[in-house]
């Protein structure tokens, strides 16, 4: 287990074991002291790790939240082969085993951004009850960058043989952020993954498919933000997607001249605000209630935790 702590903020890190025996990275970060009791999951994208949401966990934190953020199997400092899956829900299990042994409140509100955002959904689409509310950056509801036919079909037929070959993403930084000095960040992270197989490609392929013919199970309030200049998802489809959603609590936000990282564009602070005025609306601050204190970081701690 990893203890960070500054003035006001504590962060930890530790490793959860999953169902198949791997480890998962979990991080926490919320005010110093105990914990508050509204929750915000952090469900991250495509190629990336929990740890390039540190800003936005750290503002949420200062508006006293408890943030939690894990680094999807496969990612990051996870176990997995990386950019890899056996079956979609392999993700939702292992955000599962995340709220039951951190014992998560009803207060709990998902953030997903891109892939983020569709394991999000189809979360709160299969899991009802489960949470207060979901928050959706540029989710992968439609994909805006063109796979080649011949592509397509040799990747369908990897599915079948040689389900765990790599093909090289083309997305490239300057499609995601137009701040210079994020893209420099993502182009120096010896993280980053370039690559998904082709049964991952498949997978999320019908993931999408599911989050459109369960649009009328989220009934919880959400909050969709989409890039209007977004290259990697399609902004007409989220907007659709919106447009079909039952819930009678539902905001959209089209954010003209964005790309695909809303939360490292120039004005990510002002997006990250408008975010933070809707969860307050949602999800008040309670008075005088809190969960348990943090993990003392010489113990073990939670059941099934292993040191990061």
């Amino acid at each position: 287990m990893h203890c960070e702590r500054s003035a006001t903020i504590l962060q930890k890190s530790f490793h959860l074991n999953t169902f198949d025996g791997l480890p998962l990275l979990v991080r926490q970060t919320a005010p110093a002291g105990s914990l508050p009791r509204r929750t915000l999951v952090i469900v991250h994208g495509a190629g990336e790790h929990s740890q390039r949401y540190e800003h936005w966990a750290r503002l949420l934190a200062q508006h006293h939240w408890r943030v939690i953020s894990l680094d999807h199997r496969g990612y990051g400092r996870s176990g997995g082969l990386p950019g890899h899956v056996d079956r979609f829900d392999q993700y939702l299990a292992d955000l599962d085993l995340v709220r039951e042994t951190l014992q998560l409140p009803p207060e709990t509100v998902f953030f997903g951004h891109s892939l983020g955002g569709l394991i999000a959904t189809r979360y709160a689409q299969t899991r009802p009850g489960a949470l207060a509310g979901l928050v959706l950056s540029c989710p992968l509801l439609g994909l805006q960058l063109r796979i080649p036919a011949w592509k397509r079909t040799l990747g369908r037929i990897c599915t079948l043989f040689a389900p765990r070959t790599r093909f090289q993403t083309t997305i490239r930084s300057e499609q995601l952020t137009r701040d210079p000095a994020a893209r420099r960040t993502r182009e120096a992270d010896p993280l980053r993954c370039r690559s998904v197989t082709a049964n991952w490609y498949f997978q999320m392929l019908d993931a999408i498919v599911e989050a459109w013919s369960d649009q009328k199970q989220v009934q919880i309030p959400l909050l969709l933000l989409q890039g209007e200049k977004d290259e990697v998802v399609d902004p007409e489809a989220a907007i659709r997607w919106w447009v079909g959603i039952t819930s009678e609590d539902k905001t959209l936000r089209f954010l003209a001249g964005h790309l695909h990282e809303l939360l490292n564009e120039p004005d990510w602070n002002h997006t990250a605000s408008g975010i933070v005025a809707w969860l307050e609306q949602r999800v008040p601050e309670p008075t005088g209630l809190s969960i348990a204190p943090w993990i003392d970081c010489r113990s073990p701690g939670l059941p099934r935790l292993r040191a990061a």
